[in-house]
């Protein structure tokens, strides 16, 4: 992924127990749900 000012981003997540993971990014302009997402 890549942030608004192209510096790339990494993200690992581990739950120690079943759990849905979502990952939204947050703008001026509002949020965005990034994962999971058609492509994933």
């Amino acid at each position: 992924m890549r942030s608004a000012e192209g510096c790339e981003v990494k993200l690992s997540v581990r739950a120690s127990k079943d759990a849905r993971i979502y990952v939204i990014g947050i703008t001026d302009d509002g949020a965005t749900v990034l994962l999971p997402n058609s492509f994933h």
